[in-house]
């Protein structure tokens, strides 16, 4: 498995992140909010 950041964004109440751009796939979408980090796989079909 290969990696890159692909799309690195900065926001504030947002609930949700277009991905229509990005290729058909496995990503891997950290998100971080103050002192605690989540990371999430999304699978694009």
């Amino acid at each position: 498995m290969n990696g890159a950041m692909l799309k690195q964004l900065s926001v504030t109440n947002i609930h949700r992140i277009d991905i229509r751009e990005l290729p058909i796939g496995v990503y891997f979408v950290q998100v971080v909010s103050g002192v605690s980090n989540k990371t999430f796989r999304l699978i694009k079909n």
